[in-house]
């Protein structure tokens, strides 16, 4: 075959496969990480005496909001992909017509993101985060009782 004909892209082989970031996002741990990261902040806020007060201060207010846990939520899946989808078009042996197709496949993982059933998972799992984290409710503006 001459070296100006590209095969096709083989999605079997050829997907956008999990990078560094993926493998780290489906490693991260949920619960355990964010109790250990309270529990430095806790000691920052009451030992430091420089700026860094302010800035524990700011992080444990953030962490005490259901509006960060939705946040984080929501855009690990779309960061995940995307990286994926960065790393594969930075690829030196990449052909412009696969990474055309990277790109639709990337196109249409992030389509499924947006279903209502994936919203409704996604949500409960931010619930779920809250919830162990003691954060406050969430504040739904517009809704009247």
């Amino acid at each position: 075959m001459s070296p100006l004909v590209s095969t096709p892209l083989s999605c079997d082989t050829d997907r956008l496969l999990p990078s560094l970031f993926s493998v780290h996002c489906a490693q991260t741990p949920g619960v355990g990480t964010a109790g250990a990261i309270v529990e430095a902040l806790h000691v920052i806020k009451q030992e430091a005496k420089d700026a860094s007060i302010s800035t524990a201060r700011g992080y444990m207010k953030q962490l005490s909001e259901f509006e960060f846990y939705i946040s984080l939520t929501f855009a690990m899946p779309v960061f995940e992909i995307t990286d994926r989808l960065s790393t594969r078009l930075q690829g030196k042996t990449v052909l412009t017509g696969q990474g055309v197709e990277l790109v639709h496949q990337a196109v249409a993982e992030l389509t499924k993101l947006r279903s209502e059933d994936k919203f409704a998972e996604l949500w409960d799992t931010a619930e779920t985060w809250r919830c162990s984290m003691n954060a406050d409710p969430p504040k739904l503006t517009g809704i009247k009782d």
